[in-house]
């Protein structure tokens, strides 16, 4: 292990940072790496987890609770929802205290690379290792990918998502879904929810990106339970701070796909 790698340890870990580390060959089994040469590891924060694996006496393989593809699970009821009869229990301490899912960093490159932005950021990460490497490819469909969410679509709804730039946008934005022959949603912030009718189908992603980074899955699952909602309209955020990881989720969950007035 590199002595960048032990900085991070030092300074993130337990919290919201998971390290991309070369494994010696067959160290771990294929179903655990994917059959890459390299395996992510963390320690989570949360104390529950931390005692689980106190208990097991060993470390534990964490694949993603929820089905491939599909928004990521905030709450025990979310993993239930995708996994109920494929699991024997689920350990609930209550909804996840980010939202998104952890920043990835993969360290067996140079310089090293963010493969999935989150709470910790390049301007974070920076004073402890130096410069890190924001802009990846995007994986294809014949590629393993080292982290989950790299894929060109992923946390999607069954719905379409359609990111809305700014708060400004919103009004030309629902004249012209209103034109369309699907019913649609709105997922935003109760600034730009207050302004629109009781009626509407819509979720509320908080005051502010921090709120909504945290309530972002939750939102995309409740649009699910609503079969009749064909079309999303999600609020985007400046890509800086935690708004990075806002924006690399829900452009994920859209395909790329944004709302323009030219539309």
């Amino acid at each position: 292990m590199s002595a960048d790698a032990h900085r991070l340890m030092t300074e993130f870990w337990p919290g919201p940072l998971t390290i991309i580390l070369p494994i010696k060959p067959h160290a771990l089994a294929k179903e655990v790496t994917g059959g890459l040469n390299t395996a992510a590891f963390r320690l989570p924060a949360n104390d529950t987890t931390r005692e689980l694996i106190r208990r097991a006496g060993v470390p534990m393989v964490g694949p993603s609770a929820n089905t491939s593809g599909k928004p990521s699970p905030t709450t025990a009821t979310h993993v239930l929802h995708d996994l109920d009869g494929k699991i024997a229990a689920v350990v609930d301490d209550g909804p996840t205290k980010v939202g998104v899912e952890s920043t990835v960093i993969d360290m067996t490159v140079t310089p090293p690379a963010v493969l999935r932005p989150g709470a910790i950021d390049a301007a974070m990460l920076y004073p402890v290792i130096g410069e890190v490497a924001t802009e990846v490819h995007k994986v294809g469909a014949k590629e393993t990918p080292k982290a989950p969410g790299m894929k060109y679509k992923h946390y999607a709804p069954n719905a379409q998502v359609v990111i809305v730039r700014t708060e400004a946008d919103f009004d030309a934005a629902i004249a012209w879904a209103e034109q369309q022959d699907d019913v649609f949603g709105v997922l935003a912030t109760d600034h730009v929810l207050a302004t629109l009718p009781a009626t509407m189908p819509q979720f509320s992603l908080g005051q502010d990106v921090t709120s909504a980074a945290h309530n972002l899955f939750a939102g995309l699952r409740y649009f699910d339970n609503h079969p009749d909602v064909k079309m999303v309209l999600a609020e985007g955020f400046e890509t800086t701070g935690l708004g990075s990881a806002y924006m690399n989720r829900i452009n994920k969950s859209a395909g790329g796909q944004y709302f323009t007035a030219t539309e």
